[in-house]
């Protein structure tokens, strides 16, 4: 790990750089004027990589340290970029004599020039890699993946799961890199007080103004378009948390530094900007789903469905060459990579994932439920959740999936009942408009990731191409309105939605093929046996039916036509079955 000094008078500006070399892989060591970078040079057992040298600063300036360096035998070929908000003639050759490699000026400064110019000067150059594959997609870009499941690809083969790390070394990771977060700083207090319902302007704004990074982030989307109305440019933080609103602050500080961290796409079909489009939906459905009166407040709602697959992205980058290995054990073994985390990283998924929630400095109040529904992603065919907000969010994540805003191919769906619905949300109606839901997420995501236009588009495109297919879909009476699987049948297909079996030829209609869920499948109206004698009297005994359900008959597995499966499925297995007509 190659460490870079770094020595600036100004915390709000050293701090975030050294976060974001931190986050990059590097060592760093900070210093507030000449004075203390060369007490910490003398404390220091290998000299820096690179040094990063402000020039204004108290006691010991830049220009004076970068002198005392060259003279130094184990400090004058240490390689130096200038951060400077300084331009005047003088300064630049005396800085050029004395062998800067290069400069960053304060008022151009953005973290990807930074991070660019840091590899270029201390980086070794890259292995050749073996020839395979097609070049990385570009920021944005959305990868098709086959509709079928990875699993099903090749043999299963259970004993390729075989652990990488030890629990041990897995923790001591996520605490060395969570220590680098800017979510574990200010964004962890600004998230607290835009949850909360007593959390002013004022204190939004004086949060924010002790990092600029995060201020500028803010100013900037509120003077964009999404934002902007006949009012002046918007210069002030005040001003910009107003227009904006604190819920929007919130979305913004959670997701800076995230954006430009992560690759676009993982072998699995993990897209790090659709699983960002999940995440702002999620929290969207959550805040509409409890309403004013609900059993958890607004924020908190928001909150646990904005923050809910944090955990995983943030282990995707710590452990990238782990987690592929995940995925492809996983994939040959015919499981989820969930259900094998324990073995492979040496703690269980949902633990490993409220670790990693719980170092980035989110309250146990938000953690807990994020645990209980990762623990439920290891054991899909477990019971529901417990705790009412795990409960809330499992509806949330499986209805932004059906809106087709989720972060894989392998993201999964389900049905619930209206009982199940009413029981962690109580009586009162709940109207979600997809539509709208679905715009909101893509402009957020497009907003806060500053994606071009054709960004935009290549992640507007859908996950899955739209068929002309018509579809009958069956849902038994009991199953709740909030439904994820008519959702993304809507989507995927021409689909029509009943409560019950049609009962001629001309009530299907031109349908290709028959889709129900039902709780068992034994259900009155929708059992099995019913379907059978729907087909033979209609005139179609092979008519395509995909059965969903909790409780499987097995001895009707063989039926020629008819597929049974479980709920929750993928929306790759749904889409396989649409595709096949």
């Amino acid at each position: 790990m190659k460490t870079i000094l770094i020595v600036d008078d100004s915390a709000i500006c050293r701090e975030p750089i050294a976060a974001a070399l931190r986050l990059k892989g590097y060592r760093t060591i900070c210093a507030a004027d000449g004075l203390d970078a060369l007490a910490a040079l003398e404390r220091e057992k290998e000299k820096p990589a690179l040094a990063l040298l402000d020039i204004s600063m108290p006691r010991m300036d830049g220009i004076s340290l970068l002198a005392a360096m060259r003279k130094h035998p184990d400090y004058k070929s240490i390689p130096v970029i200038l951060l400077t908000a300084v331009q005047d003639r003088d300064t630049v050759l005396r800085a050029r004599n004395l062998g800067v490699r290069d400069y960053l000026l304060k008022s151009h400064f953005s973290l990807d020039d930074m991070l660019n110019r840091v590899k270029k000067h201390i980086d070794e150059p890259e292995p050749a890699k073996a020839p395979a594959a097609q070049p990385a997609p570009s920021k944005g870009a959305v990868v098709s993946h086959s509709p079928t499941s990875a699993a099903a690809k090749g043999p299963i083969d259970a004993s390729s799961i075989r652990p990488l790390l030890t629990r041990e070394q897995t923790t001591a990771r996520v605490e060395e890199c969570t220590t680098a977060r800017t979510l574990a700083g200010v964004v962890a207090e600004i998230i607290a007080v835009t949850s909360s319902p007593r959390g002013a302007v004022s204190d939004v704004a004086s949060l924010l103004k002790k990092d600029p990074l995060l201020s500028a982030r803010v100013i900037n989307v509120a003077n964009s378009a999404a934002f902007v109305t006949n009012k002046a440019h918007i210069s002030s933080v005040e001003e910009a948390v107003r227009n904006i609103g604190v819920g929007a602050v919130r979305n913004i500080v959670s997701s800076v530094g995230i954006f430009e961290t992560f690759p676009p796409d993982a072998k699995d079909g993990f897209n790090i900007l659709r699983c960002w489009q999940h995440s702002f939906a999620a929290a969207a459905i959550m805040e509409k789903l409890v309403g004013d009166d609900g059993p958890i407040p607004k924020g908190i709602a928001q909150l646990i469905g904005l923050c809910h697959d944090l955990g995983e992205i943030v282990l995707r980058q710590v452990f990238s060459t782990e987690f592929a290995a995940c995925v492809e054990m996983a994939a040959k073994a015919g499981k989820s990579h969930h259900a094998v985390q324990a073995t492979v990283f040496g703690i269980p998924h949902a633990e490993l994932t409220t670790l990693v929630l719980s170092k980035l400095g989110l309250p146990p109040g938000i953690c807990a439920p994020i645990r209980e529904h990762h623990d439920l992603l290891a054991r899909p065919s477990a019971a529901a959740p417990r705790e009412p907000a795990a409960r809330i969010l499992r509806i949330a994540d499986h209805f932004s999936h059906g809106m087709m805003l989720a972060s894989s191919p392998e993201s999964l769906i389900s049905v619930f009942t209206e009982a199940e619905r009413k029981a962690c949300l109580g009586t009162h109606e709940i109207v979600l408009n997809e539509e709208d839901l679905r715009s909101e997420a893509m402009l957020t995501t497009s907003l806060l990731a500053r994606l071009n236009s054709e960004e935009t588009g290549r992640l507007a495109q859908p996950m899955f191409p739209p068929s002309q297919t018509s579809i009958c879909y069956v849902r038994h009476p009991a199953l709740s309105a909030i439904d994820p699987i008519a959702s993304a049948l809507r989507l995927m297909s021409q689909t029509e939605v009943k409560d019950h079996l049609p009962k001629t030829a001309a009530e299907l209609g031109d349908a290709s093929a028959l889709i129900i869920t039902t709780p068992t499948s034994t259900a009155k109206g929708l059992a099995l046996a019913e379907v059978e004698m729907f087909r033979k009297a209609c005139g179609k005994p092979m008519l395509p039916v995909l059965y969903i359900t909790n409780s499987i008959d097995e001895s009707r597995l063989q039926l020629p036509g008819l597929t049974v499966t479980g709920h929750p499925l993928s929306l790759s297995r749904l889409a396989h079955f649409v595709e096949s007509l």
